[in-house]
């Protein structure tokens, strides 16, 4: 279509808009016969409402209300904030009618008031859109508002008959706003521009940054004569629907939505009217006589029947131009679908930024990503970077490349929505090398795996460096069919060659494990003409298999033919095997933690059952046969406490206590990774005695004995298999024990080692316990074992004692000195009287028996106390009356706020409250660290009643 049916197009248009403008014009005159544009509705308004209804008013005198901050002429704000356009005029009617005052919420974007109100911070939005995602969180009126949804295009733009012309275009979309929601609905394939406000959308389309932007035609008639841009047309409407607005209301009060729309049944139509033209720029005046009426109305008619003339008259034409236009659409269409494919299909993450503002992204970026496309269009760049350093130097390095190079190429850092840093290679273009502001786009390849390969490259040169700097590594030239023509002295240690002789007469091919193996080596070195890092499998000429890394080049004929390789070997075997041991001890670590999760938890179960017994304790006499029982239940109860504290003491490892322990679990603990490690020709033996009493240690350094002990037993058997013995019994030494002679009269726990292995004479045994001293092979010992053993022993006062003789076995025997006083007599020993208290006291737990518990000891020694079952509802407690309590126990791990962030809270309230926390386990809290959390007491799970009262009297006689 040429410009000057454009021209006509435009001028008809205007034409047209004349006319309508001029029948609303008629329609004021005759409908204006109402002085007063809102009336009296209030006492009508009074006699709709219910008894429930009014009530409901009574209690609700100040609503929080929000809107767009700019959307003229329904809702807008004046520069000191006052709230204007068609939505304040009802919503000033709505709320004089029903007396209530509203706190009006000038100062937020669009966004903001989304999400303001999906967190009840506003109670109403005075003007909003329909749509499924609000409709969760917002309940809506009837609709009070209505307009056509229109496109907005430049005056010059192709033609548009609506919203099926949108594909493939750059539309602008006010962030948050229904439009998009509706054009995605609608399966609109347009690329989204977004902006702030609806001018923001308007100047994007007269400045070209944007093709088209949807709005409604109140406001975009209104805000393209308020600001004169005169180079903008209406091109089409966006469908035959109105675009409805709604007062918007949180979810959970019903009651006002129904009050609302009793309101607007009451708003005649009179004074909707009134408030809509008062608003428009259409204008009218009262009192013009029905023959003028009806004289426009003939004028009005006669000009419409000349434009329908006019109208057929180029019809044909426009026909013919609409023809030419498809079939140039058409081919666009082709050409985009192209592009579209590739930019898909692309291997590599493409996209296209402006102003460091994403617009557009393919498939794989995303994929790299983690994000969606639209979590990723209309975000700045800033949300693929771990740090604030990295977004500015790839902005600042790319730009400087572009204004240089007209290319940039940066080697950078995305931060993934999971959380994982991967490594990118960015390369960007700009649309126009001229305005670089007009949009860049961009490739990015995710080389993380060829970093990695990188650095574990360049960590394992520097493991070997000084290997190969010794000139350690095994160097060959050899044929292509493996026959060896030179080596060096490390290769024949490698392979156990006694000669350079007899390495030269053996083929290479001879030590591989797998023939395939050689194949696919020199298929690959044919291919690359070099190889690096290769790993094969090889045995030596004694049939022991040892793991190489080997590098090899090369050496080719003019005609591409391989003639010669020459190779650089590297013995691995020990490090495979290191790799092995320390995939045994990441699993130690894993089955620590696992231990040290689940006694938590059973901490948690522990804690009620305690509690509840001394409870009953003190409420049934001595006498009562029912308090034998529920003393035995305690005293079991107390020794499940210990066991999980020596739980979690084994998988706190870098944390060493010395206290009383039973042995019996930590050595079947430690027994059951034995079993894992041993080879199957040696058979485990295990006799724990229940009986054996407790003894003063630390339970992971006892797993460490009985580790070191087993792991020293069945490397003695290792080549001939046999029986490995553990054993944990209670004895007396009276001085008549001879092999316990050097420990002095009393009770001990004895463990007890035993092997069936090649065994020791006396000189060996006399030097075990040495540092570094070992009997066993290169590369299958430190000799610190047994050393490290002999120092934990002594350390704990107790003492190990060996037995050994050569082919018969070894024996070792640990003793402890057992605690004199049994474990009922240190629970119930004598126990000193607790004050009591009248203060009030906090209780925090989210475990409900916890909680009642806990009431329930600290009620019977007189204090107040206000239970929660939960952080967030303890804090609100406080924040409603700090002064009122004296103090605050709470548990550590809670959901929704952890104890350490409600102490922090609780202090930024009153500074002066005591608080005490309680927990079953953490890797966050320590002791050292209540002084700086202002935390001034702790006690760990399970709890005695005495303990708790005694720690609650003194922290409150300190305060």
């Amino acid at each position: 279509m040429d410009k000057r049916v454009f021209s006509f197009h435009t001028k008809l248009i205007h034409l047209i808009t004349a006319i309508c403008l001029g029948g609303a014009v008629c329609a004021g005159w005759l409908g204006a016969t109402e002085p007063n544009p809102l009336g009296t509705i209030k006492q009508d308004i009074q006699q709709l409402l219910t008894d429930k209804e009014k009530a409901w008013l009574s209690e609700h005198k100040t609503i929080r209300i929000a809107g767009p901050k700019a959307f003229p002429p329904f809702h807008y704000y004046e520069e000191d904030g006052t709230l204007k356009g068609m939505a304040s005029d009802y919503i000033h009617l709505i709320f004089e009618c029903l007396a209530i005052q509203p706190e009006i919420r000038s100062n937020l974007e669009w966004p903001n008031v989304l999400k303001e109100a999906k967190e009840k911070k506003i109670d109403l939005i005075s003007c909003a859109a329909k749509t499924m995602d609000r409709e969760v969180y917002l309940a809506f009126t009837e609709p009070y508002l209505s307009f056509p949804l229109v496109i907005i295009t430049k005056t010059n733009a192709p033609f548009s008959g609506g919203r099926d012309d949108l594909h493939g275009k750059k539309i602008a979309f006010i962030q948050g706003a229904a439009a998009y929601d509706w054009i995605r609905r609608d399966k609109i394939d347009a690329n989204p521009y977004f902006v702030k406000t609806p001018l923001d959308g308007l100047k994007a389309v007269s400045l070209g940054h944007a093709e088209a932007h949807i709005e409604n035609l109140a406001t975009a008639t209104h805000l393209i004569q308020k600001y004169g841009l005169a180079n903008l047309k209406v091109a089409a409407p966006v469908s035959h629907e109105n675009y409805n607005l709604y007062i918007a209301v949180r979810k959970d009060w019903p009651e006002l939505v129904t009050i609302i729309n009793k309101i607007f049944t009451a708003i005649t139509a009179q004074q909707r009217s009134t408030i809509r033209n008062r608003w428009l720029s259409v204008k009218y005046e009262y009192g013009i006589s029905k023959p003028d009426v009806f004289k426009w109305g003939l004028v009005i008619g006669g000009m419409a029947i000349t434009l329908l003339a006019v109208i057929l008259m180029w019809n044909r034409r426009l026909s013919r131009e609409i023809h030419e236009r498809r079939r140039v659409e058409a081919e666009l269409k082709k050409s985009k679908e192209e592009v579209t494919s590739i930019f898909r299909a692309a291997p590599t993450g493409i996209g296209l930024v402006y102003n460091r503002v994403l617009q557009q992204v393919n498939d794989r970026f995303c994929e790299m990503t983690g994000y969606t496309k639209d979590e990723l269009i209309g975000q700045n760049a800033r949300i693929l970077y771990p740090s604030d350093e990295e977004y500015e130097y790839v902005g600042k390095e790319k730009y400087r490349q572009l204004k240089t190079d007209g290319t940039g190429t940066v080697e950078t850092q995305f931060k993934r929505k999971d959380g994982r840093i991967i490594d990118v290679l960015m390369s960007s273009t700009p649309l126009d090398p001229t305005i670089l502001s007009a949009g860049v786009t961009f490739t990015a390849l995710d080389i993380t795996e060829r970093k990695q390969t990188e650095a574990k490259l360049k960590e394992s040169e520097e493991q070997y460096r000084e290997y190969f700097e010794e000139n350690i590594s095994g160097t060959y030239i050899s044929t292509p069919d493996g026959q060896l023509i030179a080596c060096n002295k490390e290769y024949e240690r490698i392979f156990g060659f006694t000669s350079t002789r007899q390495a030269l007469e053996t083929p290479i091919e001879k030590f591989f494990v797998s023939p395939d193996q050689r194949i696919e080596f020199l298929a690959l070195l044919k291919k690359e003409k070099r190889v690096t890092g290769y790993r094969p499998i090889v045995k030596n000429v004694d049939g022991k298999t040892i793991h190489l890394i080997e590098n090899a080049s090369g050496v080719f004929s003019d005609t591409g033919a391989l003639n010669h390789i020459r190779g650089f070997l590297l013995d691995v075997t020990e490090q495979k095997k290191l790799e092995t041991q320390l995939q045994q001890a990441q699993k130690m670590e894993t089955i620590g933690t696992l231990a040290g999760g689940i006694a938590h938890d059973f901490n948690n179960i522990l804690f009620p059952v305690l509690g509840h017994t001394e409870i009953l304790l003190q409420d049934i006499p001595e006498d009562n046969p029912a308090h034998d029982r529920l003393k035995k239940i305690y005293t079991g109860g107390i020794r499940a406490r210990d066991l999980v504290r020596q739980i979690l003491t084994f998988s706190r490892q870098n944390q060493f206590e010395i206290r009383t322990i039973k042995l019996q679990p930590v050595v079947k603990e430690a027994l059951k990774l034995i079993r894992s490690t041993i080879p199957t020709t040696i058979e485990l033996v295990q006799d724990i005695s229940n009986d054996c009493g407790s003894v003063k240690a630390d339970a992971i350094q006892i797993h460490q004995i009985v580790m070191n002990l087993a792991t020293n037993a069945y490397h003695a058997m290792d080549e001939t298999g046999g029986k490995l013995k553990v054993t944990l019994e209670e004895i007396k030494i009276d001085g008549r024990n001879r092999r316990a002679s050097d420990l002095g009269q009393g009770i001990y726990a004895c463990l007890r080692v035993e092997d069936t292995g090649i065994g020791m004479d006396k000189e060996l045994t006399e030097k075990i316990f040495d540092p570094f001293f070992t009997t066993k092979e290169k590369g299958k010992g430190t000799g610190m074992g047994l050393s490290v053993v002999h120092g934990i022993v002594s350390k704990m006062n107790g003492i190990i004692q060996v037995h050994s003789n050569p082919g018969k076995g070894t024996e070792f025997n640990v003793y402890f000195p057992v605690e004199v006083r049994s474990l009922e007599e240190q629970i119930f020993r004598a126990k000193t009287p607790v004050r009591k208290g009248t203060e009030m006291i906090l209780l925090v737990d989210d475990e409900d028996d916890i909680v009642a518990m806990e009431k329930q000891m600290l009620e019977r020694m007189g204090y107040n106390v206000l239970p929660c079952n939960g952080s967030i509802k303890a804090l609100e407690a406080f924040r409603a009356a700090p002064d009122t309590f004296d103090m605050v126990i709470t548990d550590m791990a809670m959901p929704n706020m952890s104890g350490e962030k409600l102490a922090a809270e609780l202090i930024a309230i009153r500074p002066d409250i005591p608080i005490l926390l309680c927990t079953g386990f953490s890797e966050t809290i320590s002791e050292e660290k209540f002084p700086r959390l202002g935390i001034r007491g702790f006690l760990m799970k399970p709890i005695a009643m005495k303990d708790l009262v005694q720690k609650v009297r003194e922290m409150l006689d300190e305060a």
